[in-house]
C-alpha cells in the first residue's frame, strides 16, 4: 500500500497483514514545504474476534454475525459467541471452497447450516489493491417458520397481482368493488383461490429454503487434520535487530495431545537464541523438550498439551527468537521426518496433514552504498518456500533515490541478468503466468547505464490438480458388516501430494486416511465412496465408486451372533 499512497497521495484499503491475517489500512502522504514527500502516516485496524464482536455490538442488531476470511487460510475470526458455531464456521469455509475463492462482486445470499443453526450468508469479497486478500461473510439467522410466513405473504401478493393482471387482460372486471351478494355467491371459489395461492407460496418457500440448505451443506465438506505453519511466513527484517517467528498449529477439528517439530535453517545466515513456550498450548508441567543446534542449523521442540487435549485454530506452539548474521535471504523449513502432531485418540495417530515453512529477507536499515540491492517481496506469493495456485502474481520492491528505473526479468532460471531494455520506473508489477513450476523474478536498479546488484525472488506455482485417484476395491458388492479393502493411488508431478488421502461415504464429512483402508457398512444399501487427493499447492481431484451392501441372510446372521457370543465367552473365562 506504500506505492499506492505515493501515486495517489492517500490510500484506504483492506490488505493481508503480517501480524494479522487481514488489516484495514488508511494512509496520508505528508508533504514538505517545497511540495516533496516528507513522510506518511498510516493507521491500521485488524480483523480479530474481539474487533468483529465490538463492530457487531455497535452497528448491527444482535442476531447478525460476521466472519472474516483470507484466500490462503479461510475463516480466521468471527463474532459468534457460541464457541461451537465459531469452530464450525472456521471448518466449513475452507480455502478450497468457492465461498473463499470468489474474487469479485457480491452474489446472492445462500443458505448454510452450521450445527443445529441455519443462516442466510452473504459473501463480500475485498478487492484489495492488487488481488483480493479475502473478505467478510455476513450471517443472518434463518428461522424456517418465520421465513416461510414472510415469503408466503410475499409470494401471495405476487400471485394475486399476477392472476388479477391475467384476468384483466382477458376482459374480466376484477378491479371493481365486489358486492356482498357476489361474495356470498362465490364464497367457494374465493376460499379455493386463497387456499391454492397460500399453498403454492408455502411449498415454494419450503422447497427453496430446504434445497438451498442441502446444497450449501454438501458443497464444502470439512477436512479434518492438523497443519503447522509459521507466523509470519514471509517478512523483511533489519540486520541489527533480533526478530521473532511463531510456530503455529491448527488442529483441523480434532483433539491433539502432542506436538513435535524440527526446523532447519542456514547457520551462516541466522542463529536461534531462544525458544519461548509462554502462553502456548504446550504444557511444561507434563513434558517439554527443546534443542537448539546453531552449528548444524536446527531447532526442535517436543511437548504435550493438557490431559484433555487441545482443539482449535491458529494456536501458538512456540516463539523462536532469531538473530541475523548477514544480509540476504534465509528460509525455515520443517524437517518432516521429525515433525508430527499426535491425536488424542488413545493410539497416538499422527494427524499432521501439512507443515509450511517460511522465507525471510535481512537488510540494513540504511544502505549507504552507491548501488544498493533492491529488496523484493510479493503479497500474492509471499513465501518462496510454499506453492501457490494462482496465475496472477503481485511483485513489489522498495524504491530508492539511488536509481532512476529498474530492470527486471521473469523466467524459470535462478540467476538471470535482467536486460536494460525491459525496465520500469514504478516499484510494483502485476505478472501473469499460466505454467506450473518454479519461476524466478529478477530485478536490479538502473543509474545511467549502470546496473546495480541483482535480487532474485523465487515463486513456485502449481496450477494443475493431481492425477485423478485410482480406487481398487476388494469387492463392490458385500454383505452387512463385511470388510471391504480399499487402495487409493495418485501422483502430482509439480508440488507433490499431501501426506493423506481423504474419503467420504455419500454426503458425509471427508476424513483423512492412508492407503490401504478397511471399511465396513452395518446397513444394507448403496454407498458412494469418494476419494480425494490434494497436492501441496492446494489443488485437488477426486474419484467415486459405488459399493452395494446386501442384507445378511437371517440364518447366517444368527450363526454369526452365536459365534461372536461363543468367542466372547472363551475370551472372558480364558477357555
Amino acid at each position: 500500500w506504500g506505492h499506492a499512497l505515493i501515486e495517489n497521495n492517500r490510500v484506504a484499503t483492506i490488505e493481508r497483514g503480517i501480524s494479522y491475517p487481514l488489516v484495514m489500512i488508511a494512509g496520508q502522504k505528508i508533504s514538505g514545504a517545497d511540495g516533496s514527500m516528507a513522510g506518511a502516516i498510516f493507521i491500521g485496524y485488524p480483523f480479530t474476534d474481539t474487533q468483529l464482536t465490538l463492530f457487531k455490538a455497535q452497528w448491527v442488531p444482535k442476531f447478525i454475525d460476521f466472519a472474516a476470511y483470507t484466500k490462503q487460510g479461510g475463516v480466521f475470526a468471527s463474532s459468534f459467541l457460541n464457541p461451537n458455531t465459531r469452530l464450525l464456521a472456521s471448518y466449513y469455509f475452507l480455502p478450497a471452497s468457492r465461498w473463499i475463492q470468489q474474487t469479485q462482486g457480491i452474489g446472492f445470499p445462500e443458505f448454510v447450516k452450521l450445527g443445529s443453526r441455519s443462516f442466510l450468508v452473504q459473501n463480500i469479497p475485498f478487492s484489495g489493491l492488487g488481488t483480493s486478500p479475502g473478505g467478510l461473510l455476513i450471517f443472518f439467522p434463518y428461522i424456517p417458520w418465520i421465513t416461510i410466513a414472510l415469503f408466503t405473504i410475499i409470494f401471495s401478493i405476487i400471485y394475486v397481482i399476477g392472476i388479477r393482471a391475467y384476468l384483466a387482460s382477458r376482459g374480466v372486471p376484477v378491479f371493481k368493488r365486489a358486492s356482498l351478494a357476489y361474495i356470498k355467491s362465490n364464497i367457494g371459489r374465493i376460499i379455493l383461490f386463497i387456499f391454492f395461492t397460500l399453498s403454492l407460496a408455502f411449498f415454494s418457500t419450503v422447497f427453496y429454503g430446504t434445497e438451498n440448505i442441502q446444497r450449501a451443506g454438501q458443497e464444502t465438506p470439512i477436512l479434518y487434520n492438523s497443519t503447522l505453519f509459521l507466523k509470519p511466513d514471509a517478512d523483511i527484517f533489519t540486520a541489527a535487530v533480533p526478530h521473532t517467528i511463531t510456530v503455529t498449529l491448527s488442529s483441523g477439528g480434532e483433539k491433539i495431545n502432542a506436538v513435535e517439530f524440527s526446523l532447519l535453517f542456514d547457520p551462516t545466515a541466522i542463529s536461534v537464541t531462544a525458544v519461548d513456550t509462554t502462553g502456548s498450548i504446550c504444557s511444561s508441567s507434563i513434558f517439554l523438550n527443546t534443542a537448539i543446534d546453531n552449528k548444524r542449523g536446527s531447532v526442535a521442540l517436543a511437548c504435550t498439551t493438557t490431559p484433555a487435549g487441545f482443539q482449535g485454530e491458529n494456536a501458538t506452539v512456540a516463539r523462536l527468537s532469531m538473530q541475523p548474521k548477514r544480509i540476504g535471504a534465509y528460509t525455515l523449513d520443517f524437517d518432516m521426518e521429525n515433525t508430527r502432531v499426535l491425536a488424542s485418540d488413545g493410539f497416538g495417530t499422527d494427524v499432521l496433514r501439512a507443515a509450511t515453512g517460511g522465507n525471510y529477507q535481512i537488510r540494513t536499515p540504511f544502505d549507504s552504498s552507491a548501488l544498493p540491492s533492491v529488496p523484493v517481496f510479493s503479497f500474492s506469493d509471499p513465501n518462496s518456500s510454499a506453492w501457490y495456485n494462482k496465475e496472477s502474481i503481485e511483485i513489489s520492491w522498495d524504491p530508492t533515490r539511488a536509481y532512476d528505473s529498474y530492470a527486471y526479468a521473469f523466467d524459470d532460471q535462478p540467476a538471470t541478468v535482467p536486460d536494460l531494455k525491459t525496465s520500469t520506473q514504478k516499484n510494483h508489477l502485476t505478472l501473469r503466468d499460466e505454467s506450473s513450476g518454479v519461476h524466478w523474478f529478477h530485478i536490479a536498479g538502473i543509474r545511467g547505464s549502470a546496473l546495480g546488484p541483482i535480487s532474485h525472488y523465487k515463486i513456485m506455482l502449481d496450477l494443475e490438480p493431481p492425477d485423478q485417484p485410482t480406487i481398487l476395491l476388494s469387492s463392490d458388492t458385500v454383505k452387512e458388516n463385511e470388510i471391504v479393502r480399499l487402495r487409493a493411488a495418485s501422483r502430482d508431478a509439480t508440488s507433490g501430494l499431501q501426506r493423506f488421502f481423504y474419503i467420504r461415504t455419500n454426503n458425509n464429512l471427508f476424513l483423512p486416511f492412508t492407503s490401504p483402508l478397511s471399511l465396513s457398512f452395518p446397513k444394507a444399501g448403496s454407498y458412494t465412496v469418494t476419494v480425494r487427493a490434494y497436492d501441496n499447492g492446494g489443488n485437488f481431484s477426486e474419484t467415486s465408486r459405488t459399493i452395494r451392501v446386501v442384507k445378511t441372510p437371517f440364518f447366517n446372521a444368527i450363526v454369526s451372533s452365536l459365534q461372536a457370543a461363543a468367542l466372547g465367552a472363551f475370551q472372558r473365562f480364558g477357555w
